[in-house]
């Protein structure tokens, strides 16, 4: 006979076994589950507790790296420091969970608590005008500190001759315009505990104020420049040609006579250019039916016209008095040509003036400009 050896059998899963006394007492197994859940809350409670005390503790720590010297960021402690105390008075109703310097930051000599200064970071500042020169004349790049630009003289005449005549030849002659580069340059100081204390980036600061002061100044030398040692301005340029106005009486008979002083092909793509006080007198101006000459722009983004042109507001441009041009119309895009050679660029100086505590930013262009073509661009001159 075959010995079978005996076999055992094991359940995977472990049975739950009640006593009856268990089942007998609903109450005892509720409190027991209440009870878990309590301390299982409890548990979950304080590790949120600890995490949000080591965010805390990171915030601390970022934000000292941030307020050392050095870092170009802004150095706000004292301040975020009483917005963080306020802040958490006022969510957790009470300076239970304040650390030392949020209740120094808000406690008084009485200890009452005072409500943080609000600091609105922004600049006052008042309007730079531009006289948009730029935005109206050509531009061309430039490759030396120089520009020679090619211009027609004169022309072929063509001439009628009787069958058998001899003809006559004719050409055209050159000449060229000779448009030198200018260098603006200009710069800016600042104490190194400004750039770290400041509430605000000064480095954007002062970038930002260097570039409107040239965007300033450039647009007036086009306009009003010398022509020794900065370029030639349109004004004082003697090939710009003007027609002298009867009086100082700004009537829109001049400004007539103004537009078809212009040749055709010019005044197809003319534009007014005009000061604010000069276009407040030209809106005033009527025909004989009482209607207004000027006409307001009827979309959005296009200038209004006048004579069906448009006016383009040009600061620069002088007011009505004796011997002025308050008013120029033409094809600026033609007219007037702005080489630029190098782009504006600002260069930060640690060195120069370290001894001092102080950070000098270097700003320059190189830049120049002529009238380029006479008959494109005529002012309306007033007497003197």
């Amino acid at each position: 006979m075959t010995k079978h050896s005996q076999i055992e059998t094991r359940s995977a899963v472990p049975l739950e076994i009640r006593s009856e006394q268990e089942d007998a007492d609903p109450v005892a197994a509720a409190t027991q589950a209440v009870e878990e859940l309590r301390t299982s809350a409890t548990a979950f409670e304080t590790r949120q507790t600890e995490a949000l005390r080591a965010a805390e503790a990171r915030i601390v720590q970022l934000e000292t790296r941030l307020n050392r010297p050095g870092t170009q960021q802004e150095n706000r402690n004292e301040r975020d420091t009483e917005r963080r105390a306020f802040d958490h008075y006022l969510r957790h109703y009470g300076t239970a969970r304040f650390r030392p310097d949020e209740i120094r930051a808000l406690n008084t000599s009485d200890d009452g608590a005072l409500v943080p200064e609000q600091f609105i970071l922004e600049i006052i500042k008042d309007i730079t005008e531009y006289s948009p020169m730029r935005q109206l004349a050509r531009v061309t790049n430039a490759t030396g500190s120089s520009a020679k630009l090619p211009r027609r003289l004169t022309k072929p005449t063509v001439g009628v001759v009787a069958e058998g005549a001899a003809t006559t030849g004719s050409e055209s002659t050159y000449g060229e315009w000779d448009i030198p580069i200018y260098e603006l340059r200009e710069f800016t100081d600042i104490s190194n505990q400004m750039i770290e204390d400041s509430g605000f980036d000064m480095e954007a600061e002062i970038r930002a104020d260097l570039a409107e002061a040239f965007g300033e100044k450039e647009g007036n030398l086009f306009f009003t420049g010398t022509g020794t040692n900065e370029p030639l301005g349109l004004l004082n340029d003697t090939d710009f040609k003007t027609v002298v106005a009867a009086d100082l009486n700004l009537d829109g008979d001049e400004l007539i006579d103004l537009f078809y002083a212009v040749k055709s092909t010019y005044a197809r793509r003319g534009a007014w250019g005009m000061n604010r006080k000069v276009i407040a007198s030209v809106r005033k101006l009527k025909n004989t039916s009482g209607d207004y000459l000027w006409s307001d722009s009827i979309a959005a983004d296009q200038p209004p016209t006048f004579l069906g042109k448009p006016v383009v507001e040009v600061p620069a441009l002088g007011d009505i008095a004796a011997g002025a041009v308050p008013v120029v119309f033409g094809d600026w895009n033609r007219g007037f040509r702005i080489l630029d050679r190098i782009q504006m660029s600002i260069l930060r100086d640690n060195y120069s003036r370290a001894t001092n505590g102080q950070v000098r930013f270097h700003g320059r262009r190189r830049v120049g400009g002529k009238l380029v073509q006479p008959e494109a661009l005529i002012g309306l001159k007033l007497p003197i």
